[in-house]
């Protein structure tokens, strides 16, 4: 509608000028030697503008007689190159779907109509075959070869990371991206690789220095986001967990600016504690684990809070101290727990075993059980509840643990032990094993006792065994006084714990109720004999 209106316009001015040329007084006179012509002033113009369309035309022949070979073969070659791109498009499309055959054909005549030394985009439709077809090597060949093309080269270098780290070279991929940093410090994969190794080898300072400057790089809107931010906290409470033992008064601000960034984050605000209370600020690490207790309850939290001191204390010091933490979220299941788990060390059983029941009922998990298993051990000794309390443990839901990639840590890390992604470790579930009642109907139906009974060992043994593994919380780990450093970082042995777990438990030849009998019948059944799970 514009341009209608445009060239109608266009139109009317120059209908209006051809008529005010006509009322205009006015004529051109020329002489030629002794000829004199005279005429109008829009005969005039006229006749200039009709000799300068002739010319136009003139030229426009003059040039397609001239240039008409050119110009031909520079057509036939913008549609076949035309052409080519849209083959290409196509096999790119069909490579990436997994169709391999498709994307061959599409190579193949692509490369009659582009050239394959011309077109870079065949090499990666190429490479990209060679990937399908399960052929490294041949993909390494042509990244290599869009490599010496500065068009390609980024996208080469990161093909050649990929396989790099695919084929566990993870030193050849960190070189491949420090390569494509040099040329472009803003790309995302080669900064995330280069950060992910400078933290896998302790070098923190380098990491977070990197990391920075990728962050400046980004816009403010994504540097500031909280993806961002939690990546620069888990940083920032990696090196404070590195350098905790040996340097805490140097990662001491590390530790609270990582806290002051995320004051959510669990790992910044135990290790930040952790180092406070190995500095002596006893107060002020209680101060910042209890705000943190307030909101969010952690196991970890918990047992830095009460170990606060160790040096110092007793069983009975680190009961009042978890009951004092307690009250800052008295119904919650966690103060529960860390108050049965204080009560049982010290020897208040009947408080302890309260406890664990309210925690029960909440939320019945398999450490639940177990620390049900060893009050009943301590206060009772009856091996028929033991071996109930056991039998709820196997078939409970695992407790929470710090999860990475798929496998239950001990403690927080900021790097993943399979992968070695930062932040991927999360505090959640871990999966839930099989329920052991299938091995034992399956080995009855076939009839092969014996191969069931083994079967259903096994798998009491490894549900226990993963129980030992999965579990961070308090009751799972050493004793403070067998701690030789500042409650910080936290083991276990999952092969003693799965032991004395699963210590006089045969699920086969013994019932729940029973209490059974002793394994040697001349051994006297003392308290040292008896099922202890602690």
């Amino acid at each position: 509608m514009v341009r209608v209106l445009l060239y109608f316009l266009l139109v009317v001015m120059i209908g209006a000028g051809f008529a005010w040329l006509a009322d205009f007084p006015g004529e051109l006179v020329m002489t030629v030697r002794y000829t004199h012509v005279t005429v109008s002033l829009l005969a005039a113009v006229t006749g200039v503008l009709a000799s300068f369309f002739c010319l136009l035309v003139i030229w426009w022949l003059l040039r397609y007689i001239i240039f008409g070979p050119l110009l031909l073969k520079r057509h036939v070659q913008a549609g076949r190159r035309d052409r080519g791109y849209q083959l290409v498009c196509t096999g790119l499309f069909a490579a990436f779907a997994g169709d391999v055959a498709t994307a061959r054909h599409m190579a193949r005549k692509s490369g009659k109509l582009l050239g394959c030394c011309k077109e870079p985009l065949l090499s990666l439709l190429e490479s990209q075959i060679n990937l399908l077809d399960l052929d490294d090597r041949g993909a390494v060949r042509f990244f290599e070869k869009m490599r010496k093309n500065p068009q390609t080269q980024l996208l080469a270098l990161r093909g050649l990371f990929q396989e790099a780290v695919k084929s566990g070279v993870v030193e050849a991929g960190n070189q491949y991206a420090q390569e494509a940093l040099q040329i472009n410090p803003c790309l995302k994969w080669a900064n995330t690789a280069i950060i992910q190794q400078l933290a896998s080898e302790g070098k923190w300072r380098q990491a977070i220095a990197l990391f920075e400057k990728y962050a400046k790089s980004q816009p403010r809107s994504v540097a500031a986001s909280e993806k961002f931010m939690h990546l620069r906290t888990v940083l920032m409470t990696g090196q404070a967990q590195d350098l905790a033992l040996r340097h805490p008064k140097e990662v001491r601000q590390i530790a609270l600016k990582a806290h002051k960034l995320q004051p959510s984050f669990v790992p910044a605000a135990n290790i930040a504690a952790g180092i406070l209370f190995h500095l002596g600020e006893i107060r002020k690490g209680s101060r910042l684990i209890e705000a943190m207790w307030k909101k969010t309850p952690h196991p970890d939290l918990g047992f830095t809070y009460v170990n606060a001191g160790y040096q110092y204390s007793s069983a009975v010091d680190r009961l009042k101290r978890a009951r004092q933490l307690a009250k800052f979220n008295l119904s919650n299941r966690e103060s529960q727990i860390l108050v049965a788990w204080t009560a049982l060390e010290a020897g208040e059983l009947a408080f302890a075993r309260k406890n664990a029941m309210e925690a029960a009922k909440t939320l019945p998990t398999r450490n639940t059980f177990l620390l049900l298993a060893d009050i009943e051990s301590a206060q009772t000794g009856d091996q028929g509840k033991i071996r109930n309390w056991l039998t709820e443990a196997v078939q409970a839901e695992p407790d929470m643990a710090w999860i990475a990639d798929g496998i239950s840590l001990v403690e927080w890390s900021p790097c993943s032990p399979v992968t070695g992604y930062i932040g991927t470790c999360e505090w959640k579930a871990p999966a839930k094993r099989r329920h052991f009642e299938s091995y034992r109907g399956k080995s009855t139906a076939n009839g092969d006792q014996c191969q069931g009974e083994g079967e259903f060992r096994s798998l009491i043994i490894d549900l226990v065994a993963s129980t030992a593994e999965d579990a961070v919380l308090p009751w799972s780990r050493k004793s403070s006084a067998e701690r030789n450093g500042p409650v910080i970082s936290s083991n276990i042995d999952v092969e003693t714990a799965a032991c004395r777990r699963i210590k006089r438990l045969d699920p086969v030849t013994c019932v729940v109720d029973d209490p059974g009998v002793s394994d040697d019948d001349g051994e006297e059944d003392t308290s040292s004999n008896k099922f202890r799970l602690f």
